[in-house]
């Protein structure tokens, strides 16, 4: 295993542990979360928002039919995916440098609000699966070779459809 894989596999470990914090977080302040509630759904929809802009400000300036077809399926596919750290995980597994350590911060936090709000043991077991597959398909096929403009395309697409749902819901 290159230092490239191992360190992507530890940074959608700490993405993760943001959903399990939150559980925790929840589980411990159980008073608290509903006067909460509406700043952690407000905050939520920010930071869905910053994950999207975030991806567009990595492939914007490298604009190609090919990602602009990227963005699309992304947003497509935010609309049918009930859940978004599968796409979190794959944006992890090809975000490059700086980069991934900004993505994995913004998703650590967003589980955290996500998890605090909705989450059961189940989900977080249900999720981890989602976090854990595109980080060993990575490693195990060496897939280095994926653009990472591409990923991140699908992955600003899929966040601000996602974001969209969020609005929808309020």
């Amino acid at each position: 295993m290159e230092f490239l894989e191992v360190s992507t596999v530890w940074l959608i470990l700490y993405a993760y542990l943001g959903l399990v914090l939150g559980y925790l977080l929840k589980k411990i302040t159980k008073e608290e979360m509903i006067p909460g509630e509406s700043y952690f759904r407000n905050s939520e929809l920010v930071l869905m928002l910053l994950v999207g802009l975030f991806s567009l400000s990595i492939f914007i300036f490298n604009l190609s039919y090919s990602l602009v077809g990227l963005f699309v399926l992304g947003l497509i596919i935010g609309t049918i995916l009930r859940s978004p750290y599968f796409v979190f995980a794959l944006g992890l597994s090809f975000a490059i440098g700086r980069f991934s350590l900004v993505l994995a911060s913004l998703v650590f936090i967003f589980g955290l609000l996500e998890s605090s709000l909705k989450w059961g043991r189940s989900l977080l077991i249900e999720n981890f699966m989602y976090f854990l597959l595109p980080a060993l398909v990575m490693v195990y096929y060496n897939l280095n070779f994926v653009n990472e403009f591409l990923v991140m395309a699908f992955v600003s697409g899929f966040s601000f459809s996602y974001a969209y749902r969020i609005i929808s819901k309020n």
